[in-house]
């Protein structure tokens, strides 16, 4: 099993993140990972406890790829639902 540490990029199913704590109990031979994924970000949630063996190490280009297209589809969805409403001024989202 990889050894996990505070900074990590990380790839658990296909969610990228960040390791933000490593939790070790001797008594039941576990080791938790906390961490804080893209997709947690964008939603405004809290970070989410993985065991360390459903984790892959990834590295910051998987990462900055997640991020980006998570980017894309807000930008997307945000110009869709303005356009839904009677302005027929554009969105500017600089």
């Amino acid at each position: 099993m990889a050894q996990f540490q505070v900074g990590q990029v990380v790839k658990f199913l296909s969610w990228h993140g960040v390791v933000s704590g490593v939790y070790v109990s001797q008594e039941l031979d576990k080791v938790k990972i906390e961490v804080i994924f893209v997709k947690n970000v964008f939603k405004g949630q809290q970070p989410e406890m993985i065991n360390a063996s459903d984790l892959e190490v990834a590295d910051r280009s998987d990462l900055e790829r997640e991020i980006r297209g998570r980017m894309v589809n807000l930008e997307n969805n945000l110009h869709s639902l303005w356009a839904t409403t009677a302005s027929e001024t554009p969105l500017r989202l600089d």
